[in-house]
């Protein structure tokens, strides 16, 4: 997996408008942007970006919520941002959270229903509508607690190599660092990484240039007044820095985004599975989980694919790589999922291990929400289309064509 995500980062091409030439940026912006609720999959995918990326680069994560910052996937993305930024306190993390409502969702809804096309149940659009403005990425950006921390003054050669960092970053290699790949091959983990990361040099390369959007494009036609675009040079904040102000009005300038797409449907991460467990036992549930997969693209990956390229980006998905898929493959399910053990445990259970053998042990026993739940926007939905959650419930709402409610 760390190789997967090694690959999906490194080879990012510098978005450059026709006519003109790329111009270095004086500090560098994130290659790439990590949806993240905080959860298995996507801390998982935040460290292990952490273990390639070269030591000066910012790491985006974005997360939305429908409940006024209040919903369980914004306070578990918070809680993950702390625990990643204790294991790896050099690193910049930046979180991008977007707050949205019914509202908004509304006055794009034409726009998501054409991306959504053919799909067109109430789940698809709750979904799709917090995955698009998720991907638009433009919210309040949120740091560590260390990180807002008054920095201690120093002098000489660390003064130095402060002010020389933004340089050297704005050069940053497009694969990851003589020392990085080493930690990395070796499997030394985050400590190993961390360490990497304070011993290694940056080179040149385009993975850390900004980028912009296609005006044909959602991102193209948006406006970018009173947001600030994901590179610190010229954002007014920290003033001995140049550094992006905990709280600003933020805007991600990423162009690759990496998706959790596929951990759920090979390491048995859905309430389903455990009904298909206890019923046919492991039989079963391998039966199960070749269904998910076979039927992935169809579900999942196209309607995805074209919410993301609307905001003129690519989606990229590690747990669907080909190295990685065979691994699961020829590893017994029993260490993959023991769905005898309770929910946060037992489902996803290898990937749970390797976050514990990071170092990250609260994220590793965090219980699955899908996006319409964790985000708040299927209870508002629900509450809205047919009166209250138990009303929905009982009409199984989520499998409810669109046109159908609308017309009646």
């Amino acid at each position: 997996l760390r190789h997967a995500v090694q690959l999906r980062c490194c080879c990012i091409e510098q978005h450059v408008a026709p006519g003109k030439s790329p111009q270095p940026n004086p500090s560098p912006t994130s290659p790439v942007l990590i949806l993240f609720s905080g959860g298995v999959d996507s801390t998982l995918l935040a460290a292990l970006t952490h273990e390639v990326l070269p030591p000066h680069v910012p790491i985006e994560l974005c997360n939305v919520c429908f409940a006024g910052g209040s919903s369980p996937d914004r306070v578990a993305a918070r809680d993950a941002l702390e625990e990643l930024a204790a294991v790896a306190p050099s690193r910049d993390w930046r979180l991008i959270e977007v707050d949205s409502n019914l509202e908004e969702v509304d006055a794009h809804s034409a726009r998501i229903l054409t991306l959504l096309h053919p799909a067109g149940t109430i789940m698809d659009l709750n979904i799709g509508a917090a995955l698009w403005l998720a991907v638009g990425a433009r919210g309040k950006l949120r740091r560590p607690v260390s990180w807002c921390m008054p920095k201690q003054p120093s002098g000489g050669a660390s003064d130095a190599a402060a002010s020389a960092a933004p340089e050297a970053a704005a050069s940053a290699v497009s694969t990851i660092t003589t020392a990085s790949a080493a930690s990395a091959a070796s499997g030394g983990g985050f400590a190993k990484a961390e360490e990497a990361i304070g011993s290694s040099s940056m080179k040149s390369s385009p993975c850390c240039q900004g980028g912009g959007a296609d005006p044909g494009t959602a991102a193209g036609k948006e406006s970018l007044e009173g947001w600030q675009l994901g590179n610190p040079g010229g954002i007014a904040g920290d003033d001995e820095g140049g550094d992006v102000a905990a709280g600003a009005r933020y805007r991600s300038s990423a162009r690759v985004v990496l998706l959790g797409h596929g951990a759920d449907e090979q390491c048995a991460g859905y309430g389903r599975h455990r009904t298909r467990f206890r019923n046919g036992g492991m039989a079963g549930l391998a039966e199960e989980l070749t269904l998910d997969m076979q039927r992935m693209w169809l579900r999942n990956l196209g309607r995805d694919d074209r919410l993301v390229a609307d905001w003129g980006k690519e989606a990229r998905h590690p747990f669907l790589d080909e190295g990685f898929m065979a691994a699961l493959l020829d590893t017994p399910l029993h260490a993959i999922a023991d769905l005898r053990a309770p929910p946060g445990t037992g489902d996803k259970r290898i990937l749970r291990a390797a976050l514990a053998q990071m170092g990250l042990p609260k994220a590793a026993k965090r219980v699955k929400r899908a996006i319409q739940f964790g985000t708040r926007i299927g209870k508002l939905s629900n509450i809205r289309e047919f009166g209250s959650n138990r009303a929905a419930n009982t009409r199984n709402a989520g499998t409810v064509e669109l046109h159908t409610l609308w017309q009646h």
